[in-house]
Parts: C-alpha cells; structure tokens; sequence
C-alpha cells in the first residue's frame, strides 16, 4: 500500500516491517497497544518490536503523519497481507 511507504522506508532502515514500525512507534510514545493475531507468524513479529529503538528523526517523521491513514491504521488495525 502506497500510504504505508513512509513506514516500510523507516523499517528498511531496522529490518523491520511497516506494522513493527508502527507498534514500537506506539511504545515509544507510551502508548498501550495490543496487537491481535491468531496467526503464529505476526505473533512473533509483534513481539519482535523490544529489539530496536526508532531514533529521533524517525519518530518525529511518524509524529509528522498523525493523521494520514496509515497511522489511524494502528487504531483500526492493518489487515493480514495473505488473508
């Protein structure tokens, strides 16, 4: 999805995916966040968000996005790719 690029560029940066992105974005913030999933695969990968730390600058350019639908996605929830 297009509106998830700022996302992916961020995480190519950590490894990371759009969504682990986002989730640790919301960590950082001190925002409480409980992914769903009964999909072993996402579950690891939502746990997978404790061994990086988003620098500054990218945080800041995620701040810079409140309110494009990517980030309204972590409130209303990204669909599983391979559904």
């Amino acid at each position: 999805m297009a509106r998830q690029a700022f996302l992916e560029h961020i995480g190519e940066k950590y490894h990371k995916t759009a969504l682990q992105v986002l989730l640790r974005w919301a960590v950082q913030k001190n925002v409480s966040v409980i992914p769903g999933t009964g999909k072993p695969k996402h579950m690891r990968e939502n746990l997978e968000i404790y061994d990086f730390i988003l620098s500054a600058e990218d945080v800041a350019e995620i701040d810079g996005q409140q309110h494009s639908s990517a980030l309204r996605a972590l409130y209303t929830g990204i669909p599983d790719e391979d559904d």
